[in-house]
């Protein structure tokens, strides 16, 4: 298998996927083509690997994605979220929209400059196996964005989630 090098990540950055987002540096195996603005996984795994400096401190995980649910054929998405090889959380998504989430990676999961996502997904499936479509990848989720900021920046990145761009202005 080759070992993907990780790419330099600002803390608070969003990595946008899509063909117009940032997310090629930072994405491993498991990935298919970026789409307009989102890149679906494909295949059971999905890797992620970003190089930034150990934080000292727990860090927010933010993402935004939506699963691959097929009403009556596929009902949920199982999603188990690895960071360095720690299990942090599994989801149970059977929302077609796009959500946005958020979870604390402990501090002590992050010992290196280096912090490797790993999404678990046992029930990725083919659509077109499914005859929900004709799309021969094997699904997951769609991911829109990531990102990840220390704790100790929380309101400010919270802010400019809710900030509209042309509000700018003074501090």
């Amino acid at each position: 298998p080759v070992v993907q090098a990780s790419a330099h990540y600002t803390w608070g950055h969003f990595v946008e996927f899509g063909m117009e987002g940032d997310a090629d540096p930072f994405t491993g195996r498991g990935w298919s083509a970026p789409l307009a603005n989102s890149q679906w996984t494909d295949g059971k795994q999905a890797h992620l690997r970003f190089q930034v400096p150990a934080p000292g401190e727990n860090v927010e995980l933010l993402f935004a994605l939506r699963p691959f649910v097929a009403p009556g054929k596929l009902d949920r998405q199982r999603l188990r979220i690895l960071v360095n090889d720690r299990e942090l959380k599994i989801l149970e998504l059977t929302d077609q929209q796009a959500n946005r989430y958020m979870l604390t990676i402990p501090g002590f999961f992050l010992q290196t400059d280096e912090i490797r996502i790993t999404f678990d997904l046992p029930d990725a499936a083919v659509p077109a196996e499914l005859g929900a479509g004709a799309d021969q990848r094997m699904l997951g989720v769609s991911v829109l964005t990531v990102c990840m900021f220390p704790q100790s920046m929380t309101d400010e990145i919270l802010e400019k989630m809710t900030t509209p761009p042309s509000a700018g202005g003074g501090d």
